[in-house]
Parts: structure tokens; C-alpha cells; sequence
């Protein structure tokens, strides 16, 4: 018996040790969502502020009550008296939140908005199972995915399949060293790779159509204008005008990739390329040729 066990964990210890590191593929992805983030981020954040600011108007237009009293500065600003205040007193946020409720429909920068949270989250939570040391940090940023992922669901009006896991599952990871903690992680962050790889779809998608409805990211008409001049170069192949002719396509390249560069669509595109690619490298028997495949659209979004 104590032979046959020692048997098995070898062969447990060989297969582990045989699995793909999801390592890479999760921080490659990780790095893939903060790209678009640190782009798309700050004019998703100012069209919120606009559409705040727009809400405000309408609210005072009707005569309703926009501000709350200021509480939480008057509390910043008493608590500066460090002769009359105690060392454990809280003080309140000190923000200007108006009592309004943004718009969340497809288009709008708040539904924008939620959704680069929630992939922001879900990177997040792959990171922290990927290679935490700290249970808390598992459970806090799995909890975030799952409460951000629900509400932006509930903005589309689709729900997610299922429960990617639960707390309890994940929570006490970080506790854990050897073997077989290594072979539990990778269990756990392919099925939670495998099932939200849908709702990660539905996201990218309706984010990249943030920005079409927005008219800031027109990739179709760019490459039909590119097609366009590549058409009328061939026309004019043989003819004097074919230089010319070819010289326009090469300018009207520069304008397709000048407009590829800037847009916030294409880097959304790329989440969702490095998302299948994620999923396959986290599979117990990952296909080489998709991989290589999967790299190479990557790459050229990326380039």
C-alpha cells in the first residue's frame, strides 16, 4: 500500500509538474487589459463627467434636489484640529456626488465605463489566483469580478452562464504551498478562464460598440478608403499614372495605421484575442497550432 501510494504521488508530482504554466498567458493578458484601459480610460472618464454634468443640468432644470449637505468636509475640515479630535475618528468622503443616476444604456460613457471596470476586475482576479500569497487578495478581487460582472449583465440585460466559482473555493489558495496547491491553481483558473469566457466576449463587444456609436473609431470606412486607393492602383498598373497611383495607396496605408493606432476598438479587439488565447494555453491539452495561431492576430493588434 505505502508503495502504491508513493507511486501515485509521483505520477500526481509528474503530471503537475507536465501542465502548462498559465503564469505568462495571465499576466500577458493582465498587461493586454491595462493597455486598453490607460487608453480608453481617460475619455470614458471624461464623457462620465460630461454626462454627469448634463444630468445636473436636467435635474436642476426640474427643481430637484441635487447636493447633499457637505458632511464629510465638514468633518475634514474639524478633524485638522488634532486638539479636540480623537485619534480613531472617522472622517467621511469629502466628494461631490450628485443625487443623479447616469444613463447606462448601450452608447452611454457610464455603461462604458462599468464594463472596462469589470475586465479591469476580472484581470484582477486572474492575477490574484494566478500568484497570490495572500488569501484575502483572492477572495477581495474575486468578489470584485463577480459583483461588477452582475451589474453590467444587468445593463445589457443578459445574465452571466453561471457562478465562475465561488469565494470559498479560491479563498484559501494563497494559504497553501507544493504540489498539490500548484495543480489545485491551475484547476481553478481554467474552469474560471473556460466559463467566463463568454461574458468576456460580451463585454469587448459592447465596449467596442461604445466607441463605433460614438463615431471615433470607423475602421470600416478607413479600410474602404484604403481599398479603395489599393483598387485604383491596380487599375493603373502598366499606365503612367500607376506610380501616382501607387503612391496614393501608400499614403492612404499611413492613414489606415495612423487610425488603427488611435483606436480604442482595436485595443479593446485585442482583450478578447488574448483572452482565446489564455484559454487555450490554460487548458489541460492545449492545442499547439491554435497557439500559434492566436499569437500571431495578437501581435498584429498589438503592432
Amino acid at each position: 500500500m505505502a508503495r502504491f501510494c508513493l507511486i501515485a504521488l509521483c505520477l500526481f508530482a509528474l503530471s503537475a509538474c507536465n501542465a502548462p504554466d498559465a503564469g505568462p498567458g495571465v499576466k500577458a493578458f493582465g498587461e493586454t487589459v491595462a493597455a486598453a484601459s490607460k487608453s480608453a480610460e481617460p475619455e470614458i472618464d471624461r464623457a462620465v463627467a460630461e454626462q454627469t454634468r448634463a444630468s445636473v443640468a436636467a435635474a436642476a432644470r426640474s427643481g430637484r434636489d441635487i447636493y447633499a449637505a457637505p458632511l464629510g468636509c465638514q468633518d475634514v475640515a474639524l478633524s485638522l484640529d488634532l486638539s479636540t479630535v480623537p485619534d480613531d475618528q472617522a472622517v467621511a468622503p469629502c466628494d461631490l456626488t450628485p443625487k443623479v443616476t447616469l444613463s447606462k444604456k448601450r452608447g452611454d460613457a457610464k455603461f462604458a465605463q462599468e464594463g472596462l471596470q469589470t475586465l479591469q476586475d476580472y484581470a484582477a482576479t486572474l492575477s490574484a489566483i494566478s500568484g497570490s500569497s495572500v488569501a484575502g487578495d483572492v477572495t477581495t478581487n474575486f468578489n470584485a469580478f463577480n459583483k461588477s460582472l452582475t451589474e453590467f449583465a444587468a445593463t445589457v440585460n443578459v445574465a452571466p452562464k453561471n457562478a465562475p466559482l465561488n469565494a470559498e473555493q479560491v479563498g484559501a489558495l494563497g494559504n497553501l504551498l507544493g504540489t498539490a496547491v500548484e495543480a489545485r491553481r491551475r484547476a481553478i483558473l481554467e474552469r474560471l478562464v473556460s466559463t467566463a469566457h463568454p461574458e468576456i466576449r460580451t463585454i469587448v463587444y459592447e465596449l467596442i460598440a461604445h466607441f463605433e456609436i460614438k463615431g471615433d473609431d470607423d475602421m470600416l470606412d478607413a479600410f474602404d478608403r484604403l481599398d479603395a486607393a489599393y483598387g485604383r492602383m491596380t487599375d493603373a498598373q502598366g499606365t503612367s499614372g500607376y506610380l501616382s497611383a501607387v503612391r496614393a495607396y501608400e499614403q492612404e496605408f499611413k492613414r489606415f495605421e495612423k487610425q488603427k493606432a488611435k483606436a480604442q476598438s482595436v485595443k479593446l479587439l485585442a482583450i478578447w484575442r488574448q483572452h482565446q488565447l489564455l484559454l487555450e494555453q490554460v487548458k489541460s491539452r492545449p492545442d499547439a497550432a491554435e497557439i500559434g495561431k492566436l499569437v500571431k492576430q495578437v501581435q498584429a493588434l498589438k503592432g
